[in-house]
């Protein structure tokens, strides 16, 4: 079934969380929430239950978001689930800059989550419900390797690939994530064909690439060139964003 199908199909609701802590470190701050926080709670075997999709991503240098798709009976269960893994955690508006447009939803007070139908107003979410899943997935495994070397080939990833380089991102990254991700290593050929295909990372719905929120996840930002750089230039930006992400990092 495609995103679109499921959209169709499911009045989904979509909590939408975003996580900081007092006092946060740029970038650090970001993989401390993630590795100590969100990594547990989604693989809580009561959130696998509940859960119909989720996603995260890193915002700002210092908040991560974390979005969750839930069917309407499931909701409050789901609140409590998430609340007893990040109660320590700061809670920050989804957009700061338009509060009357803020779907973010604390779950520790009284708000109504963000709702999906076949009539609601596009949102990038909703196209993406299954590839954001698996890109959150893929991505908790490679926070849990040498995330030095993920950052060093994420950022040839984005710069060697479609449409700033020359290789197909297929290509370039099965291989590397059939290493790395035990989430993909699971993925049959026709789940592959899909996540390639339909959403995969050339695949655009409302602005955003399918891209997009890998880099986020890995690096805490994406990069959009209003150029496409010659060889020389891509070296270039390889090794100084390299170095920039690593510094940032604390590496």
């Amino acid at each position: 079934m495609t995103s679109e199908e499921i959209r169709k199909k499911h009045k989904q609701l979509l909590i939408k969380y975003q996580f900081a802590k007092e006092n946060p470190v740029p970038y650090k701050t970001q993989i401390e929430i993630i590795n100590s926080s969100l990594i547990p709670l989604v693989e809580d075997k009561s959130f696998q239950e509940k859960k119909y999709s989720f996603y995260m991503t890193r915002i700002w240098e210092k908040d991560v978001r974390l979005g969750v798709f839930a069917e309407e009976e499931n909701v409050n269960e789901l609140r409590n689930i998430v609340s007893k893994y990040t109660s320590l955690l700061k809670l920050n508006p989804v957009d700061p800059e338009n509060p009357a447009e803020n779907n973010s939803w604390d779950g520790r007070t009284e708000g109504a989550p963000f709702t999906f139908s076949e009539d609601s107003p596009n949102c990038d979410e909703i196209f993406y419900i299954k590839y954001l899943e698996d890109i959150a997935r893929i991505g908790i495994d490679l926070h849990r390797k040498n995330l030095v070397n993920v950052i060093r080939f994420s950022v040839r990833a984005k710069f060697e690939t479609l449409p700033y380089g020359e290789l197909n991102p297929r290509d370039f990254f099965h291989d590397y994530f059939k290493e790395n991700s035990v989430h993909y290593c699971k993925k049959s050929q026709s789940d592959l064909d899909e996540f390639w295909g339909e959403c995969g990372f050339g695949y655009q719905k409302g602005g955003t690439v399918g891209s997009h929120f890998y880099y986020n996840i890995i690096l805490g930002r994406d990069f959009g060139l209003r150029i496409y750089p010659s060889p020389v230039q891509r070296k270039y930006l390889i090794d100084s964003i390299t170095q920039e992400m690593l510094n940032l990092h604390g590496f």
